[in-house]
């Protein structure tokens, strides 16, 4: 125990006389502190700009070969996002659709919500081989946006003609 005071006295008087320790210790110091700074300035700054749909897909069947597709897309970014084209993919081949909207609006602003329906022809035997529990496995649906970036709904939903009555 004696010893180990004395070790630290002799650190403590090393330190006092060594102005360089502490010039070393505080540019450290310093050197840390601002590289936090930047870090929190660029999080910060890539949220604030941050550009995202949200798709919430809900597919409604009430023939063997007719879909709805009930789909509300919500501008959950901080920037206003225009939507180029809508998809629906089965098996990542596009499906072709008619649609509720003749004309897609120039910008989406944030929090804002769209809700558009899209009619898809298949074929019945794709349904008879395909079991609805299965659909999330087989489609995507979603838009891309005027910067070309996808978004795709996470979980479609879908129901039949029974369970809607």
């Amino acid at each position: 125990m004696i010893i180990n005071c004395i070790y630290i006295m002799d650190f403590v008087k090393w330190c006092n006389n060594n102005q360089g320790f502490w010039s070393f210790i505080l540019a450290m110091l310093s050197l840390v502190i601002s590289v936090i700074a930047i870090a929190y300035s660029i999080i910060n700054f890539i949220n604030d700009n941050r550009k995202k749909f949200r798709v919430i897909c809900n597919f409604i069947i009430d023939e063997p070969d007719m879909i709805m597709v009930s789909t509300s897309i919500t501008n959950v970014g901080n920037k206003p996002l225009g939507i180029n084209e809508f998809l629906v993919l089965y098996n990542d081949c596009k499906l072709s659709c008619i649609s509720s909207v003749s004309r897609w609006p120039d910008l989406v602003m944030p929090s804002e919500t769209i809700n558009v329906i899209h009619y898809i022809n298949m074929d019945k035997d794709i349904w008879a081989s395909n079991n609805y529990k299965t659909v999330n496995k087989h489609f995507k649906v979603g838009v891309i946006d005027n910067n070309s970036k996808k978004h795709f709904c996470k979980h479609i939903y879908y129901e039949t003609k029974k369970d809607r009555f």
